[in-house]
């Protein structure tokens, strides 16, 4: 059902303002029935490709979130400083300060 609410729309989309009506625009009057029957089978193709590869993107999106996977959508790491870490930072900003000076010298 999803599906079909989010493919439905696009596929109305590609098929009124498609390449085939710029080719083939509407001429003012009515179709008749097998007018509209062989614009369809120029437009089935499109149609199908577009969908399958849009199906494709989503499903591709659906595995790369890990859909369906856990209840729990979002993890948490804490994190916590060791002194060589702090270490680290003050080295650096040592080394910037340093440097920052040289330049200004």
């Amino acid at each position: 059902m999803f599906l079909a609410l989010r493919f439905l729309p696009l596929v109305q989309r590609e098929v009124r303002y498609g390449a085939g009506c710029a080719r083939h625009p509407r001429a003012g009057g009515s179709f008749s029935l097998a007018h509209r029957f062989k614009l369809w089978q120029r437009y089935i193709f499109t149609i199908l490709v577009n969908g399958l590869r849009k199906a494709e993107v989503t499903a591709i999106s659906l595995e790369c979130r890990a859909f369906g996977y856990s209840r729990q959508r979002t993890t948490l790491k804490d994190v916590y400083f060791k002194a060589s870490d702090m270490i680290l930072v003050v080295l650096t900003m040592l080394v910037s300060a340093l440097l920052i000076y040289w330049e200004k010298r």
